[in-house]
């Protein structure tokens, strides 16, 4: 499985919304400029997001976006959801049907294991611990290699 342009985007622009947002509603041209993101591409991303209540819109020459959930209940897996569907890393986990041994499959039980750890990793991170995480890294909070 591969997170594509649009769910890494997604993650950016979140981010992006919930770090300037404290200044009012955050234009889709300055996230564009600060992510150095197409604009145009951006609102295949910004939809979704709207669609799925993560974000809010406000018109007129002094809107844009803001966090319509708490960063706390938006989680990177929410994230892929809405912008790539359900993670998979083989079809016959999610879809016995295609595969015929997968009803009596060691390697398809293996793989659902797997898959189920990658799913709670990414449940387990929210928007509310990257946003964290940029800021002590902009802190000067990142990893040190001083001996």
């Amino acid at each position: 499985m591969m997170v594509s342009t649009k769910g890494r985007y997604g993650l950016r622009v979140l981010l992006d919304v919930a770090l300037h947002e404290e200044r009012g509603p955050v234009a889709l041209s300055e996230i564009a400029r600060r992510q150095a993101l197409s604009q145009k591409y951006l609102w295949q991303v910004i939809n979704p997001l709207k669609k799925a209540g993560f974000l809010r819109s406000t018109r007129g020459t002094q809107g844009g976006y803001v966090l319509a959930r708490d960063p706390n209940a938006i989680t990177v897996r929410d994230i892929v959801d809405v912008l790539e569907g359900p993670v998979a890393l083989v079809a016959c986990v999610n879809d016995p049907g295609t595969c015929e041994r997968s009803v009596d499959c060691t390697a398809r039980e293996i793989w659902s294991e797997i898959e189920a750890k990658v799913v709670a990793a990414m449940a387990g991170v929210t928007l509310r611990d990257i946003v964290q995480r940029h800021k002590d890294r902009a802190a000067g909070g990142g990893p040190s290699y001083v001996i």
